[in-house]
């Protein structure tokens, strides 16, 4: 297993989105679960590369962008976005 950090930027664009779309609370906090649980399996396999070091991934209504460390030890997601 991986360990899964969250920078500040995304832990914060997660509690924004909480907060903006009360309806969509719990549709965010399985999501956010399927994240994680998807990093801490085989992070260097989830998603697609971008640019440098950065992947993104797909889950529900999030685009998150992450970071792997070397040997997939841990990943850091750096952002997070809503799609629509």
């Amino acid at each position: 297993m991986s360990e899964v950090d969250w920078s500040d930027e995304a832990f914060a664009e997660v509690a924004a989105m909480l907060v903006a779309n009360p309806d969509r609370q719990i549709e965010l906090a399985i999501a956010v679960g399927t994240v994680v649980g998807r990093l801490s399996k085989n992070p260097e396999q989830e998603g697609e590369s971008r640019w440098g070091d950065l992947r993104v991934t797909f889950v529900g209504p999030l685009i998150v962008y992450f970071r792997v460390s070397a040997g997939g030890r841990s990943a850091e997601v750096a952002q997070v976005r809503l799609t629509g």
